[in-house]
C-alpha cells in the first residue's frame, strides 16, 4: 500500500511541476508596440493634402481593386475613384478602419498593412476635414 501512495504522489508531483512549466511559458506574450516601438518623429504631417498624399496612395494600395472598372470585379463594389468616392468612405469610417485593420472593418490592403507613417498621414488628412484640394 505505501508503495502505491508514493507511486501516486511522485505522479502528482510531475503532473504539477508540468502543469507549473506550462502556466509560466502560457503568460509569456509578444507585445509588437513593445518589441518594435514605432518612431513617428521623422513622419511629416505638415503639408498632407488629397492631391499630394491620399491621392499616391489610392494609386497605390487601393484602385487595382477599388476602381470604377474592378470594383464590381475585385473590390466587392467598393469604389474609390475619385474625391466624392472615397470620401463617402472616409465619413462612414469603413476607410481608416480598413486602413487600421481595425476587427470591425475588412483590412486593407489585404497583403501587407499600411506602414504606421502613411496611416498618422492619412489621420491628420481625415482630422483636418478630408478636403480636396
Amino acid at each position: 500500500m505505501k508503495r502505491k501512495q508514493k507511486i501516486i504522489t511522485i505522479v502528482i508531483m510531475q503532473l504539477l511541476i508540468v502543469f507549473c512549466i506550462l502556466s509560466f511559458n502560457a503568460c509569456y506574450y509578444d507585445n509588437e508596440e513593445e518589441l518594435y516601438p514605432v518612431d513617428l518623429t521623422n513622419c511629416d504631417t505638415t503639408n498632407v493634402a488629397y492631391k499630394k498624399t491620399i491621392l499616391p496612395y489610392l494609386h497605390l494600395q487601393c484602385l487595382n481593386c477599388h476602381s470604377t472598372t474592378t470594383a464590381p470585379i475585385y473590390g466587392n463594389n467598393i469604389n474609390l475613384e475619385g474625391y466624392s468616392n472615397v470620401k463617402k468612405y472616409v465619413d462612414n469610417g469603413s476607410f481608416f478602419g480598413s486602413i487600421l485593420w481595425n476587427a470591425s472593418y475588412k483590412p486593407m490592403p489585404m497583403d501587407l498593412k499600411t506602414d504606421d507613417c502613411t496611416i498618422l498621414k492619412i489621420k491628420v488628412w481625415i482630422d483636418n476635414g478630408a478636403i480636396e484640394d
